[in-house]
């Protein structure tokens, strides 16, 4: 069972020893400026809410090393977010997000789920993301991915799934030490390129549904 709060108590912003907030399926459309006072919090779930946007305050939040933001109706995301340092587990599933920031600071985060938004392009600052480990964009709007992704040496699974993908980047080929999954099914690849035969880890490759002819090149 779910609350109904449509906002957020002003007196929650006063508990400034809190660690963890869940406000999980409410109908809060804003958060609070004063959100801001909760120094301390490391976890934040507003999942399955009604926000639309992210105040700013958010990115004062120093200690937070999870925020969860899932299946909301969020638009943008704020530069201040990239203030979280400390970030290693940001979902943004299920939104209605088009464009990204460059989170040039968020060198710590490791998963970041992405996965059914309104995303047509990445931005260049994803070479940042140094320690992520998981990466998921199924079900956006991406036509390419940018060679910029060569900068997540620690990446271990992307997820390309049902984008509209045409063709990906010989860069790819240089995460061949950690990139373990690769899913690109659903897109409208005509071709792999060969840096994919870098790729010695990999375990898993999905890339069903596609335009391709032939596999000639790889290996």
């Amino acid at each position: 069972p779910h609350n109904r709060l449509k906002t957020v108590p002003e007196y929650l912003c006063d508990l400034t020893s809190l660690v963890t907030l869940r406000l999980l399926g409410n109908s809060i459309e804003k958060l609070p400026v004063k959100i801001n006072r909760l120094i301390n919090l490391t976890s934040l779930d507003l999942g399955k809410n009604k926000l639309k946007e992210i105040d700013s305050a958010i990115g004062d939040l120093a200690q937070l090393n999870e925020l969860n933001l899932h299946w909301n109706s969020i638009e943008t995301i704020p530069d201040a977010l990239g203030k979280l340092t400390n970030l290693k587990v940001l979902n943004l599933h299920i939104n209605l997000i088009q464009k990204l920031p460059s989170f040039p600071s968020l060198g710590r985060l490791e998963n970041l789920d992405l996965a059914y938004n309104k995303l047509k392009t990445l931005p260049e600052g994803v070479k940042f993301l140094s320690s992520l480990s998981t990466l998921s964009l199924i079900g956006n709007e991406l036509d390419t991915l940018p060679s910029e992704v060569s900068g997540m040496i620690e990446l271990k699974q992307l997820d390309l799934r049902c984008n509209e993908i045409q063709d990906l980047p010989d860069e790819l080929g240089l995460l061949g030490n950690t990139l373990k999954i690769l899913r690109v099914r659903s897109n409208h690849l005509s071709f792999l390129p060969s840096s994919i035969g870098a790729l010695t880890n990999l375990e898993e490759l999905q890339m069903g549904d596609n335009n391709l002819s032939s596999l000639d090149g790889i290996g």
